[in-house]
């Protein structure tokens, strides 16, 4: 499985205080790695990147989906919250 071996080392190395995974009602994964936030499509396997922070230095510190799964919630080390679309990628096959 392709996720695992990227996702592995960095979620064992975060810190556990922090949300960084969280499961869609819809079968997808969203995944903070440092600056970005990833989503994986459980039914095909791709991944794509929803969000990269200006700058290195921050990252998201928590994720979580709206229950309606099409948005997505974003907390960030500069202590700012967004709100953001999952359907700035394309989530579904064609």
């Amino acid at each position: 499985m392709k996720l695992l071996p990227l996702f592995t080392d960095v979620l064992l190395n975060s810190a556990l205080d922090l949300n960084l995974l969280d499961w869609s009602s819809t079968n997808f994964l969203a995944v903070c790695l440092g600056p970005r936030l990833y989503l994986w499509n459980a039914a095909n396997g791709e991944i794509h990147q929803l969000l990269e922070m200006d700058n290195e230095a921050e990252y998201v510190s928590s994720v979580a989906w709206l229950p309606d799964a099409s948005h997505i919630a974003v907390g960030t080390s500069t202590m700012e919250v967004q709100v953001l679309q999952s359907s700035r990628v394309s989530l579904y096959n064609h």
